[in-house]
């Protein structure tokens, strides 16, 4: 294979996934190993309000509040930590609360990928965040439905006790 097919290819590669990344439902992300927001999929504009320029500069406390942005920052300690000890990077599944652009919240369900190298350096961080905010809105609702339930049960007990 000469070097202009390679090329060719590589071009046609990089096309592909960034058509996927642009037109997926979920916002694809990635950032350095310096903790540097590097690509945001145009998705975080509806999802967040935010544009890809403005979330790919935000601070990790414009994106997060306090719970989730320590659970995001405990993982980017336990990456350090098994980056130093060349101890395996596994993959990152959580569930964390984003800030929008109009003061509300939404609420993601988020995978980090370490990219790595052949030796086991880190080249960059993957990630994907699903919009869980209905699911989360439902599962809410369960459970005061459930307290209120479990209230009137009590109240049931005692009136047949009396």
């Amino acid at each position: 294979m000469n070097r202009d097919s390679a090329e060719v290819r590589l071009k046609e590669s990089e096309e592909r996934y960034r058509l996927l990344a642009e037109h997926a439902n979920d916002v694809i992300w990635t950032m350095s190993p310096e903790g540097k927001i590097t690509y945001v999929s145009p998705t975080v504009e509806a999802m967040r309000g935010f544009t890809p320029e403005e979330a790919m500069n935000q601070t990790i406390e414009e994106i997060h509040p306090p719970a989730s942005q320590a659970i995001s920052l405990g993982y980017f300690e336990r990456l350090k930590i098994a980056l130093q000890g060349r101890a395996p990077l596994e993959e990152f599944n959580c569930e964390l609360e984003y800030f929008c652009k109009d003061g509300s919240t939404v609420w993601n369900e988020v995978t980090v990928i370490p990219h790595l190298t052949d030796g086991g350096g880190l080249i960059e961080i993957l990630g994907v965040s699903r919009d869980i905010s209905e699911r989360k809105r439902h599962e809410h609702e369960l459970e005061i439905a459930r307290r209120e339930v479990e209230f009137a049960n009590r109240a049931l007990m005692q009136a047949n006790e009396r």
